[in-house]
């Protein structure tokens, strides 16, 4: 904007001084009758179109006199075809030397043309500082059009940030990130505990996809009406194991696959054993380790695990979702436990408790 300024002043003195000039040269030529142009670097009697001149705008500035423009336009005919058409730029000729008639002899110390002079002037500076207001009026406003958007994006940005969605995705990387760095250790331990009576089912999926997460935050947050933040702390199964093991020898595997992880300094943070509940069969432990990383740890048989993942499977979904009814979510619950009611119960589980 300085720059800009400071250009439209140069250009202000630049035009003010041509035009003192020319007028002191027409002083001149009315007193002696002769055309004497003050620098010797301009082509004499040419005139260079400027930005926004009119003929009669340069008939008026150089011999103020707007109805000049007529002999302006006859002087270049050949140059101007149509009088209200010309351009920065091109060349006219102000004055032609054998055209010129001498004056009544006046000089410069005349008043009247001094006082002329100084009004030419002071009008032609006007007329700049006024064209300078303008240009800095119309920058200043596209300034602030550009701030009022800069200042819109941000805030439409900062605002798409706050947003439970957009908490829950930061949360989820970093909840993800600390179960992907336990997951090799826990798994190891974990497949060293398998035996013919006892493997790790869906292993291809322990670590839950940050996505998933994500929507379990927002999901939760919504249902136990927290905020993203403290739904993240009760997240415990972006580290999901499932240990499926023949009915007969359950009870047994599962307390000895729990001991060996306590006596590798595993911390039992949560036990629930769903053996006695209608809508759910199995033991779903949480346990931390040594980095303060949670993960869970499912005990089925295979009847169990089959009505799980198979068998009532839609139904869950139908409970937890939004969209459904009451009604369809009756009917889903009503369904879900009649299926999960079916399923063996070994003996002594569900007495298993930590």
């Amino acid at each position: 904007m300085k720059k800009q300024q400071t250009e439209i002043r140069g250009t202000g003195r630049r035009a003010a001084a041509f035009l003192l000039s020319f007028l002191f040269l027409f002083a001149s030529f009315a007193a002696t009758g002769e055309t004497v142009w003050a620098d010797p670097a301009q082509p004499a009697g040419v005139y260079t179109v400027q930005k926004g001149d009119s003929l009669c705008g340069i008939a008026r500035s150089l011999f103020g006199d707007e109805k000049q423009w007529k002999a302006l336009y006859d002087l270049n005919s050949n140059e101007i075809k149509v009088p209200s058409k010309i351009y920065p730029g091109q060349s006219l000729k102000v004055a032609a030397p054998e055209a010129a008639v001498p004056a009544a002899p006046v000089t410069a110390s005349d008043p009247e043309l001094v006082q002329a002079l100084e009004r030419a002037v002071k009008q032609q500076e006007a007329a700049i500082q006024a064209r300078a207001a303008a240009d800095q009026a119309a920058a200043a406003a596209e300034t602030v059009i550009a701030q009022g958007a800069q200042k819109a994006a941000v805030q439409s940005t900062a605002a798409s940030e706050t947003t439970p969605e957009a908490e829950a995705k930061k949360l989820a990387e970093t909840i993800y990130q600390k179960a992907a760095a336990s997951e090799p250790q826990v798994t190891v331990i974990l497949e060293s505990m398998e035996s013919d009576k006892a493997r790790l089912e869906g292993l291809d999926f322990r670590l839950k996809t940050k996505e998933s997460i994500a929507r379990k935050l927002v999901t939760d947050a919504k249902e136990m009406e927290v905020s993203v933040a403290e739904a993240a702390s009760t997240i415990k199964d972006a580290l999901r194991y499932t240990f499926v093991i023949d009915t007969d020898s359950y009870t047994e595997a599962t307390k000895k696959t729990m001991d060996t992880l306590i006596a590798k300094g595993y911390k039992v943070i949560k036990i629930n054993n769903a053996w006695e509940s209608k809508s759910y069969k199995g033991i779903n432990a949480a346990l931390k380790d040594s980095n303060g990383t949670v993960f869970e740890l499912q005990f089925h048989t295979p009847e169990s695990y089959d009505t799980k993942q198979n068998k009532t499977h839609e139904y869950y979904e139908i409970i937890r979702s939004d969209n459904a009814t009451a009604a369809e979510k009756a009917e889903a619950q009503k369904k879900n436990d009649a299926l999960f009611s079916a399923v063996p119960v070994p003996a002594g589980a569900a007495d298993i408790s930590y």
